[in-house]
């Protein structure tokens, strides 16, 4: 889901808007050529774009809800809105002013400007659902306010101001119907391509999922689910620590539905149990994302109660790794729920949700009661498409691994925990930041590393893995969350990141040297309790919700692509028009 959505939200969300590199550059060059030319035509240019740009955009933001957006200090998002009208409008120019140059035409500075801002006001206007009438309006004032400038300030002709209005106004009818054929529903639904860039839009400036969410409301279904979980209490039954899974998705991306599941049940049962506690991920896909912050809640609050439950002990007998194939295997086996973990050496993301049923079938018939699946999510894979026959396969290595003899069982084992939450600042690594647990068992130690994070650059689970056997560790396993409220926050090419992606593999491997040192140094006498509850009735997306969001925004790209190179080309001719008249 991510390479695809990735995909097509980098067509409606223009690349353009990467700020510093690209945008500068372009600005600089074209008011260089410029002003090779003359220079006060350059500080008329751009006073021409900026005097109107800044009096239209104040009452823009506040139709979208200024308030929230001043004081959540937004402000470099307002300024990135202005910029890339700044950026449009300065290719138009350049390529007037290198026809100027050549003497093809007069060049009149400014009116490519004029008409890249109808398109780009007009397509703003849509997506605040405004009528004809007043979508024009708002988008034709920046531009009579330049036409006003360029008649006083620059001593343009009344024949170029007049054809340059009506042209504009010519673009921006085009533009608006232009908008209504894009915004038409799917052949599947009546989810409409500009109601998701609202949402995108609408979320990206101000903070507030709820435009978005109430579409996934609409599309999404109702599902029940579980919550596993495992509490770990000293002699004088504290909690140490308590890893907890669920059946729900960390998804879709942002701070929208699920994203926000990791954060809140992780911050609420640290709270409630005083203990350092992860959210693993288990089989399943975007299928399962909670549509809104308000079934994220419900799922915490049924956490929450489930935890308090009467739990079963859980004895450990030993750590076992198994492999064939492509697939890795680690398993602590324990009397009555044995707790696995899946890796893939080519690349692991979202196992099909069938395998949580096909596992607890196999798992019952050898005598256990539950059985904990974690994905570990560790190796951003370039693609994956999951088939019967990789089911099959994961089945039957578990199958043969969960035959090991239980015996020798520990109802006390040693634990230490460490978590750091320092590397969560970098876009690559979310909220909860790196946790490290340690087991011991005779005299076997088993090491989880759990970052928060959307998969994992490959490579880098088996320097982790390294580091951790230099250090004596025999068993080890490396897992991320599946964490998406880092997913989609910039546009562009970088809108998926995993973990490395951003931190250097030398601070990620430093941070996991440092907490296992500070785990090992707190190991102390514990006992796993495990508690497995029901929560009824989760709206989430589900499959077919899934198909309509990919629908929708395959036609606004296909469209996009076909329509907007031609609108783009406008501005151009209509500046080498106007500047031969």
């Amino acid at each position: 889901m991510e390479a695809r959505a990735s995909r097509y939200y980098r067509r409606l969300f223009s690349s353009s808007i990467r700020f510093p590199a690209t945008l500068y550059l372009l600005v600089i060059i074209t008011l260089l050529a410029v002003s090779c030319l003359d220079l006060r035509l350059t500080l008329n240019y751009i006073l021409s774009i900026l005097a109107p740009l800044t009096l239209f955009t104040f009452p823009a933001v506040l139709a979208l809800n200024a308030t929230y957006v001043l004081k959540g200090n937004k402000v470099r998002r307002i300024c990135t809105l202005i910029g890339l009208i700044f950026f449009t409008s300065s290719i138009a120019d350049m390529v007037l002013t290198v026809f100027r140059t050549l003497g093809f035409t007069s060049g009149k500075y400014g009116l490519g400007y004029g008409v890249s801002t109808v398109v780009l006001m007009l397509l703003f206007c849509t997506l605040l659902e405004w009528n004809f009438v007043k979508s024009m309006t708002l988008a034709m004032t920046p531009v009579i306010l330049s036409a006003i400038y360029f008649y006083f300030a620059m001593n343009y002709s009344i024949k170029t101001i007049v054809l340059f209005l009506f042209s504009s106004t010519l673009l921006g009818i085009a533009t608006y119907f232009f908008s209504l054929w894009l915004n038409r529903g799917t052949s599947i639904s009546d989810v409409k391509p500009l109601e998701l860039f609202k949402g995108f839009a609408y979320n990206w400036l101000t903070n507030d999922p709820s435009v978005f969410e109430e579409i996934l409301h609409r599309i999404g279904t109702r599902v029940d689910g579980w919550i596993k979980a495992v509490r770990v209490v000293d002699e004088r039954d504290n909690t140490v620590s308590c890893i907890i899974q669920t059946s729900f998705h960390t998804g879709p991306f942002r701070n929208i539905g699920g994203s926000m599941l990791p954060k809140v049940l992780v911050e609420r049962v640290e709270r409630e149990l005083k203990c350092i506690a992860v959210l693993v991920h288990g089989p399943g896909g975007h299928e399962r994302d909670p549509v809104s912050r308000r079934e994220v809640e419900r799922i915490v609050e049924k956490t929450i109660k489930t935890l308090s439950d009467s739990p079963t002990l859980l004895k450990v007998s030993y750590f076992k790794h198994c492999s064939k194939q492509d697939y890795e295997i680690l398993q602590i086996l324990t009397d009555k729920v044995p707790i696995i973990t899946i890796s893939i050496k080519n690349g692991i993301d979202d196992l099909p949700y069938e395998l949580n049923h096909r596992l607890l079938e196999v798992a019952r018939k050898k005598g256990y009661q539950d059985i904990m699946v974690i994905e570990a999510h560790n190796r951003k894979p370039h693609a994956f498409n999951y088939t019967q026959g990789d089911i099959d396969t994961l089945t039957e290595i578990i199958g043969k691994a969960l035959d090991g003899r239980r015996e020798k069982l520990a109802e006390w084992v040693e634990v230490g925990v460490a978590r750091s939450r320092r590397l969560a600042k970098n876009d690559d690594i979310c909220e909860n930041g790196v946790t490290v647990i340690l087991m011991r068992v005779g005299e076997e130690l088993l090491s989880i590393i759990v970052v928060d994070g959307n998969n994992m650059k490959p490579g880098l689970r088996e320097k982790i893995i390294g580091l951790l056997r230099k250090l004596g560790v025999k068993h080890v396993e490396v897992l991320t969350t599946d964490n998406h409220a880092k997913t989609a926050v910039k546009p562009g090419e970088k809108s998926y990141l995993a973990v490395g992606d951003v931190t250097s593999e030398e601070d990620i491997l430093n941070e996991v040297e440092s907490l296992f040192r500070e785990a090992y140094s707190n190991m102390s006498k514990c006992r796993p309790l495990y508690i497995m509850g029901e929560v009824k009735g989760v709206q989430v997306i589900g499959s077919r919700g899934l198909e309509i969001l990919m629908e929708a925004l395959e036609e606004a790209g296909r469209k996009t692509s076909k329509v907007l190179p031609i609108l783009a080309s406008i501005p151009i001719i209509v500046g080498i028009v106007l500047g031969v008249i």
